[in-house]
């Protein structure tokens, strides 16, 4: 055919397994020619930095110890929380007192947001604008230096920004034990009997030595290799055959100590940055990941070093086998292969920089089909999220009571499943669209503009898909011919017809209603940190000129206003004079949650931009690789092309054994004879061969000879006839 539709994983699979058969016949994928990629932007920029992996089961299974270190980095997480419980109560108590007072309690709340930042009762506490104008005062001293001196008390930091947990040096002692292995134990021995032998010290002295030794031993630190075995050849309380055994052991165990600090990494990252219906989902004794633009579940994708086994060991279920990877590629260098590439979406207005330097594609707006009826009504910002989730309740309530169908978007599962609890103690009927409900997608967004019906929907689940006002007579149509027994897919024209001219009557009537009404309404729970993703939901209601309106309820806890905004809006908020339960509506505020906005999505396209540099480096690699294995497939008789690559690997042997520089008697001939023995299988004894008999060009002129003849000699034994 001469136009193929397909899912943009699918063709860049197709592209990845074809570049892995042994036979051209079983290859797919034709040229890069012409390419039309529909939501453009989910594709080209929200996935960009998900590549397309095939794995394959490792050769070597190397032991994780995920399951054996879950029990003391749980520990240490939960003695974090009480640290940090006990930081906010003395804040709170100093926040009474004075100036200096209040700059301390600063110091302590700036201490628990570095150790726990979504900690319920210092985000509490921060709603307050004085307090957080206090604390932002101090936060701006708090810098280079003096933060590393601030953060030691806790056991970890963690950065909501980038996304990182480090550990403290009293992390490291906490966990030490657990990471003394039998190297650690023999060095730690030795340490203890230095200073047990030294004269110099009293009983009490020794005692004290012992234990500063013992308490603060690093048994974290990687082991260089080299660095070990010349420790271990120099201590002389070792016996010759324990030194052996030790220094035999040191490359193995210098691999356990890395792996069990990187599951150290993984797993504290799994606890503090990834929580359960939010992040992921457990589902049949499997962690599967949401997908964070769409909320759908994405079975078969896994995280990469080692988070997704850290998330496993976390909820306790089944620790999947280590895999490797055997072919890779990012949607990036995919679709940048085609020479044509074009796309559409309703939404790239705003990444239109991103498209220009990564793709060269220019962005163009296009006119509404029909003028836009939509009324976008301005954020309303309340303390916090109780308050908030209240008001979005109010509002869903007075939309149900005069029949105007209302869609909510969420952005975790969670946050989607606590709002409806909320509305079943009210009595308001709903539906809730989010990974687990997924299967329903269709339906449930099809049938989401009738009179009354109340929808949530985690982030932009039926993304594109035109919500009719007054209900969808096909889907109708569909459930009817389900009722009869008739599957949708085998029934005749007539039977579609019949089933939906049913319908048509009662949809219009409703449909007149719904307009009058005002259309679908569209409450937005919490801005997301792409403007695309929020102008995507609101894209729901208005569409081919139909009514609607959209307003979105905010919060002081929402984690973008709490990581990248908190500051300013929380001083706009103290100057507007903000009360408990009273929302704060305006411009202002709107204004800087995009700014806001703004920065978080420059923020990710650097971080987009890095990966593809990186990238690219492999890229030409897997081009340079996928070209010749085509030119194989393509041509079996590649005779001519491995002489060409066989002349150029001896002429490098015989420059770097026998350069042209250096006299003849200089030259490496040993190191010649075993290079050319080991890749070629060209003995020079048996063949008869002095090369110090040769001058430089001549000697590679005579191995490329008998290179040539020993070639045509296994090819008239293997060629058949």
């Amino acid at each position: 055919a001469d136009i193929t539709y397909g899912t943009n994983n699918e063709f860049g699979f197709d592209y990845l397994r074809d570049n892995m058969k042994y036979d051209l016949a079983d290859c797919v994928q034709r040229g890069h020619q012409f390419s039309i990629v529909d939501e453009v932007d989910s594709i080209l920029i929200d996935e960009a930095r998900t590549p397309l992996i095939i794995s394959g089961p490792a050769e070597q299974h190397t032991p994780t110890y995920y399951k054996e270190l879950k029990p003391v980095v749980e520990r240490l997480v939960n003695k974090q929380i009480a640290l940090v419980g006990q930081l906010v109560r003395e804040a709170k108590e100093l926040l009474e007192g004075n100036e200096q007072d209040q700059a301390l309690a600063a110091e302590k709340l700036i201490l628990a947001k570095r150790g726990a930042p979504k900690f319920k009762p210092l985000m509490e506490l921060l709603e307050n604008p004085s307090v957080k104008q206090v604390v932002s005062q101090v936060e701006r001293r708090v810098t280079g230096e003096i933060e590393r001196e601030l953060v030691q008390p806790l056991y970890f930091t963690v950065n909501e920004k980038s996304h990182l947990v480090d550990l403290n040096s009293s992390g490291r002692l906490q966990l030490a034990p657990a990471m003394l292995d039998e190297l650690a134990k023999a060095d730690l021995a030795w340490h203890m009997q230095q200073i047990e032998d030294d004269p110099n010290l009293s009983p009490e002295e020794r005692r004290k030595e012992q234990r500063e030794v013992q308490d603060n031993y690093d048994s974290f630190s990687i082991l260089d290799v080299d660095d070990q075995i010349r420790k271990l050849e120099a201590r002389p309380d070792l016996d010759p055959e324990e030194k052996n055994r030790l220094i035999s052991r040191i490359p193995k165990l210098a691999e356990q100590r890395w792996a069990k600090n990187e599951a150290i990494r993984q797993l504290l990252k799994a606890y503090v940055l990834y929580d359960k219906d939010d992040e992921y989902v457990v589902m049949d004794n499997q962690v599967i990941i949401v997908d964070e633009f769409t909320g759908r579940l994405m079975p078969g994708r896994r995280w990469s070093d080692g988070l997704h086994e850290a998330v496993e060991a976390k909820e306790g279920v089944k620790i999947e086998r280590q895999t490797q990877t055997l072919a890779t590629i990012t949607f990036q260098n995919y679709f940048r292969m085609y020479k044509k590439l074009a796309g559409m979406t309703g939404t790239a207005e705003t990444e239109a920089a991103e498209f220009e330097k990564i793709y060269n594609l220019e962005v163009d707006v296009m006119p509404t089909n029909k003028p836009l009826r939509r009324v976008e009504n301005p954020d309303v910002v309340y303390r916090t999220e109780r308050e908030k989730l209240n008001a979005v309740g109010e509002e869903i309530q007075q939309c149900n009571q005069r029949g105007q169908p209302v869609l909510v978007g969420t952005t975790s599962i969670e946050k989607s499943e606590r709002l409806s609890a909320m509305l079943k103690k009210t009595g308001i009927k709903h539906v809730v669209l989010n990974a687990k409900q997924h299967a329903r997608e269709a339906e449930i967004v099809a049938q989401a503009g009738r009179k009354g019906s109340v929808t949530i929907a985690t982030n932009m689940a039926g993304r594109g898909t035109d919500i009719l006002l007054g209900g969808n007579p096909e889907a109708m149509a569909r459930d009817a011919l389900r009722k009869q027994s008739i599957a949708p897919e085998t029934a005749t024209i007539e039977q579609w017809r019949e089933a939906t001219a049913r319908f048509l009557p009662m949809v219009q009537a409703e449909h007149d209603e719904v307009v009058a009404l005002g259309g679908l309404h569209i409450i937005g729970t919490e801005r997301h940190e792409a403007r695309r993703i929020d102008n995507q939901l609101r894209g729901r209601a208005g569409r081919q000129g139909d009514p609607g309106s959209s307003r979105f309820y905010l919060s002081l806890e929402d984690d973008l206003l709490r990581i990248f905004a908190g500051e300013r809006i929380s001083g706009i908020m103290k100057r507007l004079g903000m009360e408990e339960g009273v929302p704060i509506e305006s411009r202002l505020i709107s204004r800087r949650i995009e700014a806001a906005q703004k920065a978080v999505e420059g923020q990710n396209f650097e971080a987009r931009k890095h990966l593809l540099e990186y990238d690219d480096v492999m890229n030409k690699q897997r081009v340079a690789i996928y070209g010749l294995r085509r030119q194989v497939l393509e041509n079996p008789d590649q005779k001519e092309y491995i002489l060409g690559v066989a002349d150029e690997v001896v002429e490098e042997l015989v420059r770097t054994h026998c350069a042209k520089d250096i006299h003849p008697d200089e030259w490496d001939l040993q190191g010649l004879r075993n290079d050319l023995l080991s890749q070629f299988g060209l003995d020079l004894r048996a063949e008869g061969i002095d090369p110090a008999r040769y001058r430089h060009e001549d000697l590679i002129d005579t191995l490329i000879e008998r290179l040539h003849k020993k070639y045509e000699e296994k090819e008239t034994l293997f060629t058949p006839e």
